[in-house]
């Protein structure tokens, strides 16, 4: 019976029929806590992968879809992914406001093909190890080169330059461009504490110097210099300014307070006056002379002078010359006014000749920066480079004071990266070395087993090594090498060899090569190493021999002339890339109203997307002028003048525009830190999701400040969020203790409906309608919930019910076994003149006949009745039957009971259906039940006379029978 309950109980959600579950699925809601745990069962467990689809599709918290994609491990992931981005477009979210996990969203990012959905969400991604993680394994071109634009880090940069290095052009190039520009900005601090260091010692120098004169003016001079790079300055060199500008004022007040005013007499003569007016004009054009010389080097300090500005500086030092001239002729000099000018002059003209040298030497700059950069130069050729650059640089010589113009930066990023790739090659040709050492003992021990073939071939495999050395390294070999080519020639010409066969085997290793397919400048090289050695041969006699080896050198240059001829069309075609692409900037920077577009969107065609198409064409522009390449320098120059210019000015529109856009997103950062304070989590939630409409509809910012913002306003998202979880905690609280109440009235109820079969029926009347009393008392709970406490109640209440049924059959089967019990005492009786009892008194029998169990008031009658028969002698009124009426009664109430008569009495049975059948049964007959059918039998039975003892011996069991198969439990 229990194994039966609890198959009918089971719920619906577990059945094995797929089609039930997914009834039950459908009725499920994932806001309620029992739904969600059933949810997540199937979504985890479910054996068929639809009933798993459709639970992941109910479920609508965040923190459980996430957990179940920790755990499952098939393509539920994928299913489960998609789900979480569902339900954040749904809500106008990105993926990244949804999903905190960072491990999720990194595994998320790296599957992923859409790049969209994306892209825009890794500028909130801080942990620089987690975007070189995507920036790697990414299967998305876009998403790579994205994680590689907002990794900031030189160590992370420096690991995915080396891991994109001829695996990821894009990203290579990105990683390419910032560690260079995070080297040029280190650098730039370099020099830029350099110069804080110089002005703060020339301000100690200052205040130590014993020379007074124009003593406010050159300190006024340092103070406008330190005016101008303060803001780099750190804390430190702050405060050593301070100190040592207090000491300079302090020693400019003591001169101010010691200076003795001179009167002029009255007898003094007019000449001497005209001359101390001439002194007094002197000397204002002495300060006007050191100060136009001192104004001049602030500004070279400062701003980088350009090759047109060269005769101009040449002509103000000439006019500061010849003023200084005019002025000092009839006036007296201070020892400062002299240092200050001659130091003065001495720089300027320093930076002159500076600016000439640079000018001449511009072209081989820009030569020599390219060559550099050429990542296929051997060690000679990189050092030779590299020495050039070098030699350029120190003959330009450069004030150390004044800013350096941006080519000469580029050298200096060009010798630092150089450097790096040195350190390199001097590590490659360590080992190269170690294999010459090893090569040059093999040709030894050849020569020494007259191995001529083997010594030779060994020779050249170390001649090959020798050319990647570069020429202080080879040298190092020569004469070792020289010493065993002797040999070898020694131990040819002793075996017969001379120079004939000699050049036989170059003429057949220039035709080898002339059949070979290898890169044309080493082809080139080749052939004109085997062009000396026939040289170093002596030239030969033989015409023909000669003509078959220029023959052969012809034919092996025919792919280097072709190759070098390709070169240069591969140049021009760059250099007219170039032009082009130059014309289009121009064009589509000259058609924009920049003015109008700058000044917060006057113009209200010039929208967010616009502004996105502007700076990938600012991207993309930079990029292709990149990849038109390699090129001319010399007729590049121009070209990349203009482009810098116009890139300089496109910059400063997106510019302004990103500062723009910081400022509007910093306003919704406001706005979501006010929303924290709301007492409306509800409000504040559709505020946030409305904010973060805004936020996305917000055109270009800076990635660095984009991503600090994001971080606080995602902050304050978090914490509206929480506030709206906490109430949701707070309300299911509720409804769980209400229903943590429910059940214990159940349980109490339940408690008090136990042995049941110790009550009586009235009690058991008086259960029922108590417990319904109860059930009213029920709180508030979810529908679902109360339908199970109902359920369990109306089980109790049923349960009552069968217990009330039960005892109902019971006292029916006492009233008929009481029934029996006077049928057999009055049939005892029958008839009474002829069954007198001799041992027992008529009133006796009559105490015996009374009912023992209360019986129904007719049935009482009707036995009454045939006792009072039997007593007077009346047979005529009682019920005589014979013995067939006897077992058609029998039959009668084993048709009700539902029991089988015996063999003897089937046809009988048989013959008594079909003859009610052909008499018809009339419309009452056919509502009679089966108990009320066995009561007419059994009363018909019980008052029925007639019968000998054997029958009844023979008919009562069967009818004991049928009514304890019908009324007994």
């Amino acid at each position: 019976m229990a194994t039966f309950l609890s198959k009918l109980f089971k719920p619906k959600w577990q059945s094995k029929h797929i089609e039930t579950r997914k009834q039950a699925l459908q009725e499920l809601d994932s806001f309620k806590a029992e739904d969600l745990t059933i949810l997540t069962q199937l979504a985890e467990t479910d054996p068929s992968s639809d009933i798993q689809d459709l639970a992941i599709q109910k479920i609508t918290d965040t923190d459980t879809l996430i957990s179940l994609h920790k755990k499952v491990k098939d393509e539920r992931k994928a299913r489960l992914e998609n789900r979480l981005y569902d339900i954040a477009t749904a809500q106008s979210l990105s993926i990244f406001d949804l999903i905190i996990d960072l491990d999720l969203l990194t595994e998320m990012i790296i599957k992923s093909n859409q790049a969209e959905s994306y892209i825009r969400g890794l500028a909130r991604i801080q942990d620089t190890s987690v975007l070189l993680k995507i920036a790697t394994q990414s299967r998305n071109a876009q998403i790579r080169q994205a994680a590689a634009e907002l990794i900031d880090s030189e160590k992370e940069l420096s690991e995915l330059f080396s891991f994109a290095k001829g695996k990821d052009k894009a990203v290579y190039q990105i990683t390419k461009i910032k560690l260079a520009e995070i080297r040029t900005f280190a650098q730039h601090q370099t020099e830029q504490q350099a110069l804080v260091e110089k002005l703060l010692k020339d301000l100690d120098n200052l205040n130590k110097t014993e020379a007074l004169q124009h003593f406010d003016a050159r300190l006024s001079h340092l103070v406008k210099q330190w005016d101008s790079i303060k803001s780099i300055a750190n804390d430190d060199d702050q405060a050593l300014f301070t100190k040592l500008h207090s000491l300079c004022q302090q020693k400019l007040e003591t001169v101010e307070s010691t200076k003795v005013q001179t009167s002029i007499t009255e007898d003094d003569t007019s000449k001497t006056t005209n001359i101390e007016e001439m002194d007094i004009e002197g000397t204002d054009e002495i300060s006007e002379t050191i100060s136009t010389i001192q104004d001049t080097l602030i500004r070279f300090q400062n701003q980088a002078a350009k090759t047109l500005e060269i005769s101009a500086l040449n002509a103000l030092i000439k006019t500061q010359e010849n003023r200084w001239l005019e002025a000092t002729q009839n006036s007296d000099l201070t020892k400062a006014q002299q240092i200050s000018y001659q130091d003065g002059m001495t720089q300027l003209r320093h930076y002159l000749k500076a600016m000439q040298n640079f000018a001449d030497q511009s072209n081989q700059l820009i030569t020599k920066i390219a060559e550099l950069n050429e990542f296929d130069l051997s060690p000679k050729d990189l050092e030779r480079s590299r020495k050039t650059l070098k030699s350029t640089v120190n003959l330009i010589d450069w004030p150390q004071q004044f800013k350096l113009p941006e080519l000469l930066i580029e050298a200096s990023k060009a010798l630092e990266i150089s450097q790096e790739r040195k350190d390199a090659l001097a590590e490659k040709q360590l080992l190269i070395e170690t294999q010459i050492n090893k090569q040059i003992e093999s040709v030894d021990l050849a020569i020494e087993d007259k191995q001529i073939k083997d010594a030779a071939k060994q020779l050249k495999e170390i001649q090959i090594n020798l050319n990647k050395l570069d020429k202080k390294q080879a040298d190092k070999f020569q004469a070792g090498i020289s010493l065993r080519k002797n040999q070898l020639n020694e131990l040819k010409d002793w075996q017969g060899f001379a120079s004939t066969p000699k050049q036989e085997e170059l003429c057949s290793a220039m035709e080898r090569l002339a059949d070979t397919h290898i890169d044309p400048s080493d082809k080139a090289d080749k052939i004109k190493a085997m062009q000396q050695e026939w040289k170093s041969l002596g030239g030969t006699g033989d015409q023909a021999l000669w003509s078959r080896f220029k023959t052969a050198a012809d034919k092996a240059f025919e792919p280097c002339s072709l190759f070098f001829a390709e070169q240069k069309q591969l140049k021009d075609a760059n250099l007219n890339k170039r032009k082009t692409l130059l014309s289009q900037l121009n064009d589509y920077i000259n058609s924009v109203e920049w003015e109008k577009v700058s000044s917060q969107y006057s113009a209200p065609i010039w929208q967010t997307s616009n502004w996105k198409t502007a700076e990938k064409i600012n991207r993309q522009a930079k990029q292709e002028w990149r990849d038109a390449f390699p090129i001319d320098f010399k007729p590049n120059k121009p070209l990349q003048a203009d482009f810098n210019k116009l890139m300089d000015t496109f910059d400063e529109y997106l510019e302004s525009e990103r500062a723009f856009n910081i400022s509007l997103k910093e306003e919704i950062v406001k706005e979501a830190k006010a929303l924290t304070e709301s007492e409306d989590p509800e409000a504040s939630i559709q505020a946030a999701k409305s904010l973060q409409d805004k936020w996305q509809k917000i055109g270009i910012t800076h990635h660095k400040a984009d991503r600090r913002l994001w971080s606080d306003y995602r902050a304050a998202c978090d914490t509206v969020f929480a506030k709206r979880n906490q109430a949701r905690e707070e309300k299911r609280s509720e409804l769980d203790e209400a229903i943590k109440e429910a059940n214990a009235l159940c349980k109490t109820i339940e408690d008090a409906s136990a042995s049941l079969e110790t009550k009586t029926k009235d009690e058991l009347k008086g259960l029922i309608s108590s417990n319904r009393k109860q059930a009213e008392l029920i709180p508030t709970i979810p529908t679902k919930v109360k339908e199970k406490i109902s359920q369990r109640l109306e089980l109790i209440n049923k349960t009552i019910k069968d217990e009330i049924a039960q005892k109902e059959k019971n006292a029916k089967l006492d009233e008929w076994l009481e029934v029996a019990r006077k049928a057999n005492i009055f049939r005892l009786s029958y008839p009474s003149s002829s069954t007198e009892d001799a041992s027992a008194t008529q009133e006796e029998i009559r105490e015996q006949f009374l009912s023992k169990v209360p019986l129904n008031s007719d049935l009482e009658n009707q036995l009454e009745e045939a006792w009072d028969n039997i007593g007077k002698g009346n047979t005529q009124a009682l019920n005589i039957i014979d013995e067939l009426q006897a077992r058609e009664l029998c039959i009668a109430s084993e048709v009700a009971s539902g029991i089988e008569s015996p063999s003897e009495d089937k046809a009988l049975r048989m013959q008594l259906q079909v003859s009610r059948l052909s008499k018809g049964l009339s419309s009452n007959s056919e509502n009679i039940s089966r108990e009320e059918q066995l009561e007419k039998a059994l009363t018909t039975w019980y008052l029925s006379f007639g019968l000998s003892p054997e029958i009844l011996a023979d008919l009562e069991p069967r009818i004991e029978a049928a009514r304890n198969a019908l009324l007994t439990p």
